[in-house]
């Protein structure tokens, strides 16, 4: 049993940094009339 929550607990933290390094890069870039708009995961879901 604490081997499934070792591994739990492991992949847990493993999403976190990953969420974590996303948020510091713009994944979407809207380009319009030559006025450019950058925004992270969370940004965009706010927009929408």
């Amino acid at each position: 049993m604490s081997g499934n929550l070792d591994r739990i607990s492991a992949m847990t933290l493993a999403a976190l940094i990953t969420f974590l390094i996303t948020q510091a890069f713009p994944i979407v870039e809207l380009d319009a009339n030559g006025i450019t708009s950058e925004t992270t995961l969370i940004g965009a879901i706010v927009s929408l």
